[in-house]
């Protein structure tokens, strides 16, 4: 929702601009089609539409975890991943922090979707300091699988288990081509 907001913001920019462009050439003032209170309406209809997407697809957005801000400090000043070598990365520390709370309380594999450098190593893999968490925590060091996209995810953890015909329908519903 706040990339929303912020895509918004740039697109409305962009349009101020343009019509600037647009009235000097016509010679009279031209008008912005959308205020501010069309973008918190949107922003609102937008959060709303993607959580019923996330209800008809049985997922859920997790709480904001319960972690202490002196811990988060503590891994920022020691530079410890997600934080970035400028001790940068409150909001993925946050992530991280969701993430681990969720493997703890479920048996399965967490997959975190990310292509942020923050969550992974040279090799593209979960880093050793998240890995580290993990065990610190009582948890296996494979139970978080890192995957740097929902296309990979789908490609490497659904697809092989589903059948040409099911896969095209899924395909179809969705409005893509045939494969």
């Amino acid at each position: 929702v706040a990339k929303f907001d912020r895509e918004f913001d740039e697109d409305t920019r962009e349009i101020r601009r343009r019509l600037r462009t647009l009235s000097m050439r016509f010679g009279r003032e031209l008008a912005l089609p959308i205020d501010t209170f069309d973008k918190i309406a949107e922003s609102t209809s937008f959060r709303s539409r993607l959580e019923s997407q996330f209800s008809t697809l049985n997922c859920a957005i997790l709480d904001y975890p319960d972690v202490r801000h002196e811990e988060l400090v503590r891994r920022a000043a020691a530079r410890v991943k997600p934080f970035n070598e400028k001790g940068t990365g409150y909001r993925d520390a946050l992530i991280w922090e969701s993430v681990l709370s969720l493997t703890e309380r479920v048996e399965s594999e967490v997959v975190l979707i990310s292509d942020d450098n923050d969550f992974r190593n040279k090799q593209r893999e979960l880093h050793n300091d998240l890995v580290s968490q993990l065990v610190s925590r009582g948890l296996h060091r494979n139970k978080v699988i890192l995957v740097s996209s929902c296309r990979d995810f789908i490609n490497t953890h659904i697809r092989p288990s589903l059948t040409e015909e099911i896969w095209n329908d899924l395909l179809q519903r969705l409005g893509q081509p045939r494969i």
